[in-house]
């Protein structure tokens, strides 16, 4: 008598079939208790009848050995497989996530120098990128080759059963990359029932999606989509394979599928973006909009390949800060003593006063930093009525090559409040006195002796506006005279007086054209941070994000441009060798969620 069984997820009538017996899943579709489940795909729950089978008696003759052919085994099946050398192929480990590649998209081999092969089969060349995927079907009844639905999926809210979905990505621009209808699976070996595609990659840009046709799955951001919730490493790729000889009609034959997410052990590095407003026009040198688009997509495609992505804590305009008094600023001295420091200091329109100390023979930047603070701050205490502003003294590193560190007075909130400063008297030879401003929108950027101190325009604009070292404060300015960004890394190895302050420590500043214009040094960001989250230098891997400058120009987004982040051994920089990916995820995980 026929027997009820309740399918599961990912069943399908001809699987079902095929298990009791049957070739397909004919008998079970002619089945008059079956006819409400002919129209759709089967879903966990339903109840499937499925008829008795029919025995058919052979005559052969005794005494000798009689091939018979199963017609239905192995079950047709779909899965992702990376190949190995040397197991049987049904034999091989079947993948349970897919990766965006480190590698050129042209490019294979233990030193990523190779061809990466396009034919199918085995090859050294394609089996060293540990993401390269195949997708292998199973089918005891098909030709010499089938094809396959290979797709990158998004999140689509809930299933009715409260799991979640996923759909296929449409209405966008690059739709068209973000599937293939037919990818050919080629069978391994003549009497094989095993069928398998070309060494595949995932690819986040459309150069790298070209440069190995038929080999790539667009798997990028949807932020130029308006979708700025899609991460890459939200997304899964699903491939389908329809059983051809099913007798289904209406587009409603059998299919398996397979699907799996792209990325595994994700990581969140967080970043408080500042935006710098020009000093003249008060314009910002960006705006949030752009600043919070370039942000997301630019990072989410270079650090996909670590499984690493972005989370923005805050995005903001901030003022032109003209309010920091430095002492000694890069000299290393300690004061002459007995000469005169005098700071005009004008608050808003209620405080205009000139403060005055006098140094002391032998005292450091420090001291008499500190001195002019508590000066500066008895002066607003008294004033009438009393002016609430705050007056804070730090301390800077030596210089490369000295022994005393400079120091920095800020007073005020240029946020909040108007601050002009100015020197009246300075005489001390050993500490001079200098106004740390922002002029105009072009920063001075640091040189090796004052990387880990910073330039007078640096330090007044970051002083003023950390946010923490358990983040990084990402500024965008306008230009940096001699470079696109710079980062101040926490040199977690370097002796004290070799680091920055904590004020400076994770903090990195950008050009603002890496966000307004179109790929224009798009690695720029991602680079940075990459700076800060791998406490390294640069490589002299001319492929490598953390290499130095761009030796393609300004769109990076060609195919042997400066975005891989290599997950093997490579110069690092410094003369070290190591895994940028283990880097780039441990080496400074303060800023990791």
């Amino acid at each position: 008598m026929p027997t009820v069984v309740t399918a599961r997820n990912g069943d399908t009538l001809c699987g079902l079939a095929i298990d009791a017996g049957f070739v397909d899943c004919g008998p079970v579709r002619a089945e008059g208790a079956n006819s409400g489940l002919l129209a759709r795909a089967l879903k966990a729950g339903d109840l499937v009848t499925i008829p008795d089978i029919a025995l058919k008696d052979v005559s052969k003759a005794t005494e000798k050995r009689h091939r018979f052919i199963k017609k239905n085994a192995p079950a047709v099946s779909i899965r992702f497989v990376h190949g190995s050398p040397d197991k049987k192929y049904f034999d091989d480990f079947t993948l349970t996530v897919l990766n965006v590649s480190n590698f050129e998209t042209n490019k294979g081999g233990n030193d990523g120098t190779k061809t990466f092969p396009s034919g199918f089969g085995f090859d050294p060349n394609g089996n060293a990128d540990i993401d390269a995927f195949k997708v292998e079907v199973a089918d005891p009844a098909a030709g010499g080759s089938v094809k396959v639905l290979l797709e990158a999926l998004k999140p689509d809210g809930l299933n009715p059963d409260g799991t979640p979905k996923f759909s296929p990505i449409t209405g966008v621009a690059d739709a068209a990359q973000r599937k293939i209808d037919a990818l050919e699976c080629k069978k391994v070996s003549s009497g094989h029932v095993g069928y398998r595609s070309r060494y595949m990659r995932l690819v986040v840009d459309a150069d790298d999606f070209n440069a190995a046709p038929g080999q790539t799955l667009l798997t990028t951001d949807l932020v130029d989509a308006g979708q700025e919730n899609i991460e890459i490493l939200d997304q899964r790729v699903r491939a389908t394979y329809v059983i051809e000889r099913c007798p289904g009609t209406g587009g409603r034959k059998c299919q398996v599928t397979a699907e799996l997410d792209v990325g595994e052990n994700e990581q969140r590095v967080r970043v408080a973006v500042h935006i710098l407003r020009d000093p003249v026009t008060n314009i910002p040198v960006a705006t949030i909009d752009q600043a919070r688009k370039r942000s997301l997509a630019f990072v989410r495609q270079l650090y996909a390949q670590a499984n690493m992505t972005i989370r923005i804590l805050s995005l903001r305009e901030v003022n032109a800060p003209a309010n920091m008094i430095a002492i000694a600023n890069g000299n290393g001295q300690v004061a002459t003593g007995g000469q005169t420091i005098r700071v005009r200091v004008r608050i808003d329109a209620t405080f205009d006063q000139t403060i005055s100390i006098t140094t002391v023979a032998g005292d450091q930047p420090s001291q008499t930093a500190t001195k002019l603070a508590d000066a500066i701050r008895n002066a607003l205490s008294k004033a009438a009525p009393p002016v609430v502003a705050n007056v804070t003294p730090s301390t800077n590193p030596p210089l490369v090559g000295q022994a005393i560190g400079s120091a920095d007075v800020l007073v005020g909130d240029p946020l909040t409040q108007t601050i002009r400063l100015t020197v009246v008297t300075s005489n001390d030879i050993g500490h001079p006195v200098q106004i740390g401003r922002i002029a105009n929108t072009t920063i001075n950027d640091f040189a090796p002796a004052d990387a880990h101190v910073g330039t007078i325009e640096e330090r007044v604009l970051i002083k003023n506006y950390d946010t923490g070292t358990d983040r990084v404060d990402l500024f965008i300015v306008g230009a940096l005279a001699g470079a696109l960004g710079e980062a101040f890394t926490p040199r977690l190895t370097a002796v004290a007086t070799g680091q920055p302050i904590n004020e400076l420590t994770n903090t990195a500043l950008v050009f603002a054209n890496t966000v307004v214009l179109a790929n224009n040094f798009h690695t720029t960001i991602p680079h940075e941070l990459g700076h800060l989250l791998m406490d390294e230098v640069h490589t002299p891997v001319i492929t490598e994000m953390m290499t130095a400058g761009s030796p393609v120009g300004a769109n990076e987004r060609v195919v042997n441009g400066p975005k891989r982040i290599s997950d093997r051994v490579i110069n690092v920089g410094g003369g070290r060798n190591q895994n940028p990916v283990n880097l780039l995820r441990n080496a400074n995980t303060t800023l990791i969620d």
